[in-house]
C-alpha cells in the first residue's frame, strides 16, 4: 500500500484554501471595476449635462441676439425637492427629461439653471437649497 500514491486529506485542504483566496480576490476586483464603471457613467452623464445646459444657457442668455432664441430648456420648471420649491428659473432633471437629452439614466438626477448656466448633481449636494441661494445671490 505504500507504493499508492493519491491526495492526502492535507494535500486537498491546502488546494481548497488556495482556491478560496484566488477566488476572493477575482471577485474583489470585479466588483471594484463595476463600481469604478458606475461612477465614470456618472461623470459622463454629467459632463453631458453641462455641455447641453453651457449650449442652451447662451441661447437664453443672449436672447437671440447671437443665435436663435429657440433654447430647449429641459425639465421640470419649479419643481418641489425635499418639500421645498426650488425656486423660479431653476429646473428638475429626472429619468424623463435626461432620455429626452439623450443621456444614459445612471441613478443621478440634477437640478439645473440655464440662465445661470448651473448643474448641481443632487447625489453630491446634500444642502440643495442653501446652494441654489447661494448662486441666486451672487448672480
Amino acid at each position: 500500500m505504500k507504493n499508492q500514491r493519491g491526495v492526502t486529506l492535507v494535500t486537498m485542504i491546502v488546494m481548497i484554501v488556495v482556491m478560496a483566496i484566488i477566488a476572493t480576490i477575482s471577485i474583489t476586483g470585479g466588483v471594484e471595476v463595476v463600481r469604478e464603471s458606475k461612477n465614470q457613467v456618472k461623470e459622463d452623464n454629467l459632463a453631458s449635462v453641462k455641455n447641453l445646459v453651457n449650449r442652451e444657457s447662451a441661447k437664453v442668455n443672449t436672447g437671440g441676439t447671437l443665435t436663435p432664441a429657440n433654447a430647449k430648456l429641459y425639465g421640470t420648471e419649479n419643481a418641489v425637492l425635499k418639500e421645498q420649491n426650488i425656486g423660479e428659473d431653476w429646473y428638475y432633471l429626472d429619468e424623463v427629461a435626461l432620455n429626452e437629452m439623450g443621456i444614459e439614466y445612471a441613478n443621478e438626477t440634477y437640478v439645473v439653471n440655464y440662465k445661470l448656466n448651473v448643474v448641481i448633481a443632487l447625489s453630491e449636494e446634500p444642502n440643495l437649497h442653501e446652494k441654489i441661494e447661494y448662486y441666486n445671490r451672487e448672480y
